[in-house]
């Protein structure tokens, strides 16, 4: 997978929370249908540039502090898209992802621990536009503050 950008590409900023309770989370067991993919680093190594516009809505994304260790959180989307998209603010470690789709399908992102700072991320290329439910993220900020929020890609 190599490192794709989209000028058409409309992107959405989704709300997410998180689950502080969760020292060492667990991802939830998925359906019968799961996709694993190994990411290419290349994709997480170069921020995208010109994909966001100025100001982000930062209100709609999960502030992380770093004497926390690795919290799980989650973004519901139930929203159609082409790909998603990491915003960071600060640094944060990323371990896994998964994308739980409307029609059962879950693919489990190994992020391999990959440590990110300010900019914009591609996660996941669908291809073609598919309805996702929600992504799980396990992330921990190695900045004093880090903020993480999901973006979802579309055509216009």
């Amino acid at each position: 997978m190599r490192l794709r950008v989209f000028p058409w590409a409309a992107l959405l900023l989704l709300s997410g929370s998180a689950d502080r309770a969760c020292a060492a989370p667990a991802f939830e067991r998925p359906p019968a249908q799961v996709r694993v993919q190994l990411i290419d680093l290349l994709n997480l190594a170069r921020p995208i540039v010109g994909r966001a516009s100025a100001r982000s809505d930062w209100s709609r994304s999960v502030p992380l502090e770093r004497d926390r260790d690795w919290t799980v959180v989650r973004f519901e989307v139930r929203e159609s898209g082409t790909g998603l998209f990491l915003e960071v603010d600060g640094q944060a470690q990323f371990e896994g992802a998964e994308i739980w789709f409307a029609d059962g399908e879950v693919r489990t992102i190994d992020l391999r621990s990959s440590i990110r700072g300010d900019g914009l991320f591609e996660l996941a290329d669908f291809g073609a536009a598919r309805e996702v439910s929600r992504v799980r993220l396990e992330v921990r900020a190695r900045s004093a503050r880090a903020r993480v929020g999901l973006r979802l890609g579309r055509q216009p």
